[in-house]
């Protein structure tokens, strides 16, 4: 894999630009219009793209490409209706995965909720575009009905599982990114793309600088994270220090008899020095919670859920040290997600201020001594 610039359009910039003065030009002269797709697809490339990460370019790209265009796509911008958003939304709901682009036969069921939204949002943003520049008069998707997304209980891991699983994987390749998954919280895509130049093994932190994510079916370093606040450094516990030693000795080691250099110095690679796929990592840890015959609602990101629900029951952290170390871009993040955690640790906490400070309790814990 080599490391290189990530182009900045998924559509050609230059061809969106002609595409919309060929359109403008014959919407002048009454005798063309935009159509639904060809609306959409400018008015991502125009206003959004460069906005969005590129994994987030990828799966908008999807829905645009797999689901927009196929099944409303041909429909003139100025013709489509209410009626025909509310049943093309429909139609995902039951068979959202039937799509004329998809390279398998096999039919799908419904899509999420929360996908269904997805697209909703995104088309109600075209439509309010096209409103302001006066290709329609108003926006049809704010007359659909909204969708209700429903949430997902947060899946963790107990300790007594984290413990189980760890003990599993102890001679696995990937144990020591598992043990960095459950104690530092950091994502699969930070793990994968963590460099040894951005671990500390004598002050005992690592950095996370860049991500490793897939595209188009190929693994790619990305240097920009999720967010601002992704960029961060975590403290590390000396026995993942030790761990971390003992990993880059067997790397070296393996380097040295096999031959292959590690190009992007990474901490976790494949035995050929090139870095892991995160799709075959993902492989792997899914292997692992079915051996164990641990509940499939455990994924790979409830690594990320243990992490911080075990640092918000720890006394003396503070909501914003969690979202320092998670990466999270707002603490109100913290607060939604994961609620629950924070009332009953608050809890506990009004409990032992009430049980310390009020004086008719000090006098009844006297009285019976």
């Amino acid at each position: 894999m080599r490391r290189k610039k990530l182009p900045t359009r998924v559509i050609g910039k230059k061809l969106a630009k002609r595409l919309f003065r060929g359109r403008k030009d014959k919407q002048n002269t009454g005798k063309y219009y935009w159509t639904v797709g060809e609306w959409v697809t400018h008015w991502y490339s125009l206003y959004k793209e460069s906005k969005h990460s590129i994994t987030t370019r990828q799966v908008q790209m999807v829905y645009i490409n797999s689901h927009i265009i196929p099944c409303i796509g041909d429909i003139l911008l100025h013709k489509i209706t209410a009626a025909d958003l509310q049943k093309f939304f429909n139609t995902l709901s039951r068979e959202g995965n039937r799509c004329k682009l998809k390279n398998s036969n096999k039919y799908g069921g419904p899509l999420s909720t929360s996908c269904l939204e997805k697209i909703r949002s995104l088309l109600q943003s075209a439509f309010d575009a096209a409103v302001r520049e006066g290709h329609i008069e108003k926006n049809p998707v704010r007359e659909t009905e909204s969708i209700s997304v429903r949430t997902l209980k947060i899946a963790f891991f107990t300790k007594k599982q984290q413990s189980v699983f760890l003990k599993q994987t102890i001679k696995h390749r990937f144990h020591v990114a598992y043990q960095l998954l459950f104690y530092t919280g950091c994502r699969r895509s930070e793990i994968l793309g963590l460099s040894w130049d951005c671990v500390d093994l004598e002050r005992s932190f690592i950095r996370i600088t860049q991500v490793l994510v897939i595209v188009n079916g190929v693994p790619v370093l990305k240097f920009y994270p999720k967010s601002k606040n992704s960029v961060r450094s975590i403290p590390l516990h000396p026995s993942l220090t030790k761990l971390l030693k003992a990993h880059k000795k067997k790397q070296d080691l393996e380097s040295q008899i096999s031959g292959w250099r590690n190009e992007h110095n990474l901490v976790f690679t494949n035995r050929d020095g090139s870095p892991h796929n995160p799709n075959y990592f993902l492989r792997n840890f899914k292997n692992v919670i079915k051996k164990l015959g641990f509940s499939d609602s455990l994924r790979i990101h409830s690594t990320r859920h243990t992490f911080t629900t075990n640092m918000l029951q720890i006394p003396g952290i503070s909501i914003a040290d969690v979202q320092r170390l998670g990466g999270w871009s707002d603490t109100r993040i913290i607060l939604e997600v994961y609620a629950h955690t924070v009332n009953e640790t608050q809890r506990k906490a009004v409990h032992k201020l009430y049980e310390q400070n009020h004086p008719i309790e000090k006098k009844s814990r006297k009285g019976k001594l």
